[in-house]
């Protein structure tokens, strides 16, 4: 994510969590797909995953492994976890129970506001069984 300036969406770039492809090259992804990626690590981040900050961190991360609680809770806790992006926003935060399969499913709208892109983003999180 850009620092104090705005590049073009296209002008997104970050590396794939997954690592290196089978040539060993970085897998990079571009665009939106690198926005989506830095928001679903920071929201499933715990505190003390950014060295420099000890407190900062998402809120999801504490759910894994938890009974499963409120849904408005979860859907303020990303709301507020997100305004600490100055161009995105987020809109429309759902959270709703999936009681079969014991997970979480957090779906929201992201808006980058500088470039007036808008997707979706869907985020499993798996509750205790």
């Amino acid at each position: 994510m850009a620092n104090g300036t705005h590049l073009t969406v296209n002008n997104y770039i970050d590396l794939n969590y997954y690592g290196i492809n089978t040539d060993n090259g970085l897998i990079t992804i571009q665009s939106f797909a690198a926005i989506k990626q830095v928001i679903k690590l920071y929201l499933l981040s715990k505190p003390g995953d950014y060295g420099r900050n000890i407190l900062k961190g998402g809120p999801l991360f504490a759910l894994i492994g938890k009974r499963m609680l409120n849904e408005k809770e979860i859907e303020t806790a990303v709301t507020n976890a997100m305004s600490i992006f100055t161009n995105i926003t987020v809109a429309n935060v759902l959270a709703k129970k999936d009681l079969q399969n014991r997970i979480w499913i957090v779906s929201m709208q992201i808006i980058d506001t500088a470039n007036k892109a808008i997707d979706n983003l869907s985020i499993g999180i798996p509750a205790a069984s």
